[in-house]
């Protein structure tokens, strides 16, 4: 591989050039990355092994919504907070995946 940049960016992009998919087996780190795959036509969502880093997603008819944090899904009109989200934080002091305090928003699995 060549590389023409310092970037860890260039790094996982020629990574899933080589490996496809399994590189992220091959990561080292925290990571929540989002790669779009023209010429299979596909979006690639991936997470690191531990879940270190968030990664959300929300999926409405023919679109797939995703971000780091869950604030970027308030602007949404599924969006909504949720009860058993809330009532979950109250009671562990957290809120444990694969449950969110928004409807219709879920944690990418981790490793995935």
């Amino acid at each position: 591989m060549t590389f023409h940049t310092h970037s860890d960016t260039e790094v996982i992009l020629q990574a899933y050039q080589f490996w496809g998919k399994e590189s992220f087996k091959r990561f080292n780190g925290m990571y929540a990355l989002a790669i779009l795959d023209k010429k299979k036509a596909q979006v690639i969502l991936a997470r690191d092994h531990a879940g270190i880093k968030p990664l959300y997603y929300s999926l409405h008819g023919d679109s797939i919504y995703f971000a780091s944090e869950l604030r970027a899904f308030k602007q949404f009109d599924f969006g909504k907070l949720m009860r058993t989200g809330r009532l979950t934080s109250l009671a562990f002091g957290h809120i444990p995946e694969p449950v969110t305090i928004l409807e219709g928003v879920q944690p990418l699995e981790k490793g995935t």
